[in-house]
């Protein structure tokens, strides 16, 4: 846990905005022997929600949260309705994926990698387009 206290001390210096799009890597060896780390040269903490909190600050980790919270609150909602067993359970392993993601970050910064924005963009759009789709039918 100490590259997240790290990345706490990082974003209190702008705790609104942050310290701007990929700054990390020019903070961080301002703060990394403060906090033992001796010298090396991290491109990022390994943790995608303190990646956005250095960068971004409390409005971008603020959104981001928001998205995936309106996302998990729409699935959810569609797959208490009146869908067919199939779709509900297409819509299902759709939010299963769509939650791996946002686990994973607090471990790893896979949200780096183009392959994994696609997918969880794809995802995010057919869960979307499914709980239009339940709210269309229902009202």
């Amino acid at each position: 846990f100490t590259m997240w206290k790290l990345c706490l001390d990082i974003a209190r210096q702008h705790p609104i905005f942050g310290n701007g799009y990929m700054s990390f890597r020019e903070a961080w060896p301002k703060y990394a022997a403060s906090h033992g780390f001796g010298y090396s040269k991290f491109q990022d903490p390994h943790n995608v929600y303190m990646l956005m909190l250095t960068d971004g600050g409390i409005i971008m980790i603020g959104s981001g949260l928001l998205f995936v919270g309106s996302i998990i609150y729409y699935a959810i909602s569609a797959i208490r309705s009146n869908l067919p067993r199939g779709a509900r359970t297409l819509l299902l392993s759709f939010l299963a994926g769509l939650c791996m993601v946002p686990v994973n970050d607090f471990i790893d910064d896979a949200m780096s990698s183009r392959c994994i924005q696609a997918m969880a963009a794809v995802l995010c759009g057919m869960a979307c387009g499914m709980c239009r789709k339940c709210r269309v039918e229902k009202g």
